[in-house]
């Protein structure tokens, strides 16, 4: 049982160093992204975006009667709704870290699982095997 118990331990700290670096790149490219999308959504519909070469305004200027009755109309407003909440973010985030932890202490049991389960076979097989080994010398 010690042994079991030293190579869980062993097998956790080993795929903890290895994800950890990248689990910090991805808390810092996710920390960005999150500054990102904070900021995308302060410009509001109607307000005008001036840049350095660029003026762009966000007015929807087409009016319902010059549009066909089968088009549909997108304003700004529709295209701008986030897909998810950032609740909704962070628990996918948290739900994604969490599997990328415990899936490989989860094959690592189902590999001592199934080893354990070989040798149990071995051992039925080799018992079957000596008790027609006595049939056969009995019979002789």
């Amino acid at each position: 049982m010690k042994f079991t118990l030293l190579n869980l331990l062993t097998v956790s700290l080993v795929t903890f160093a290895v994800i950890s670096p990248d689990l910090l790149v991805l808390a810092v490219v996710w920390d960005k992204h999150m500054d990102l999308v904070e900021n995308q959504y302060l410009v509001s519909p109607g307000k005008t975006v001036s840049g350095e070469h660029q003026s762009v305004s966000y007015i929807n200027t087409a009016t319902e009667s010059s549009q066909p009755a089968n088009q549909i109309n997108y304003s700004y407003a529709d295209l701008t709704e986030p897909l998810m909440t950032f609740e909704a973010e962070a628990i996918l985030l948290k739900i994604t870290l969490g599997v990328l932890f415990f899936l490989p202490l989860f094959i690592w049991s189902l590999i001592l699982i199934h080893q354990k389960y070989m040798v149990y076979r071995a051992s039925i097989y080799q018992k079957k095997v000596e008790f027609l080994e006595r049939m056969w010398q009995q019979s002789m």
